[in-house]
C-alpha cells in the first residue's frame, strides 16, 4: 500500500521570517524574538493579503442572457452595448457582493429603478449627497464631482463601497492625502437634498 503525504512548501518570504525570528530570538531573547516575530508575522500576511483579488465573481452581458423574448428596440439597445446586461420593465438582476457594476438608463424616456441592498450602509446617504452636488452644479459633464470632495465622501463610505479605477491601496492613499485638503476647503462628506443651494462660482 501506497502512502502519499503532501506537504506544503515553505515560499522565500516564510523562510527569511523563521530565520531571522531564530537569529532574534539568539540575540536578544526568547520573548522579544517571539514578540518581533508576531509583528513580522502580521507584516506577512497583510502583504500576503493585500494580493488576494477582493472580486471573487465578475461576469457582464457577454456571458449572462435573460430568457425573455425582446422586442427590435431592446435587440439594439444589446448589441450597441453588448457587455452590459440590459433589463427591460418588470425586470430584476441580482449582483453579487464584489462584483463591480454601475447602471443607466437609456433613450428618451424616463426610468424608475428600484434598487434593494442587504446591507446598505450609508449608500442612500451617498446618493443623495451625489444627487444633491449635481444639482448645484458641483459635478462634471459625466456627474462626478471634484478629487477633494470624493476623498472626502469616500473616506465615510470605505465599508459601504469602492470604486474600480485604482487599486483600493492606491486609492486609501489618494484619499489621506485629498482628504484633509477638501475639509480645509469646507466640504462635508455628505449633503441633504437642498442643502446646498447656491451654486459655486
Amino acid at each position: 500500500m501506497r502512502v502519499h503525504t503532501a506537504v506544503r512548501r515553505i515560499s522565500l518570504p516564510e523562510s527569511a521570517s523563521l530565520l531571522a525570528i531564530a537569529i532574534l530570538i539568539v540575540q536578544v531573547g526568547f520573548i522579544a524574538g517571539v514578540l518581533i516575530g508576531v509583528i513580522i508575522g502580521c507584516a506577512t500576511f497583510a502583504v500576503s493579503a493585500s494580493r488576494v483579488n477582493a472580486i471573487k465573481f465578475s461576469f457582464d452581458g457577454s456571458e449572462y442572457r435573460s430568457s425573455l423574448d425582446r422586442g427590435p428596440e431592446e435587440l439594439r439597445i444589446l448589441a450597441d452595448h453588448g457587455r452590459e446586461i440590459v433589463l427591460r420593465a418588470g425586470e430584476s438582476h441580482t449582483v453579487r457582493p464584489g462584483v463591480p457594476h454601475g447602471f443607466t438608463s437609456h433613450g428618451e424616456q424616463a426610468a424608475i429603478t428600484r434598487v434593494v441592498m442587504d446591507r446598505p450602509g450609508r449608500m442612500a446617504e451617498f446618493l443623495e449627497t451625489f444627487y444633491e452636488l449635481n444639482r448645484t452644479g458641483r459635478t462634471d459633464s459625466e456627474g462626478k464631482p471634484s478629487f477633494p470632495q470624493i476623498a472626502v465622501t469616500f473616506v465615510a463610505l470605505r465599508h459601504d463601497i469602492r470604486t474600480v479605477v485604482a487599486p483600493w491601496p492606491v486609492q486609501l492613499a489618494l484619499f489621506a492625502t485629498l482628504g484633509p485638503i477638501g475639509r480645509l476647503r469646507g466640504l462635508k462628506p455628505f449633503y441633504t437634498t437642498h442643502e446646498l443651494r447656491t451654486p459655486p462660482s
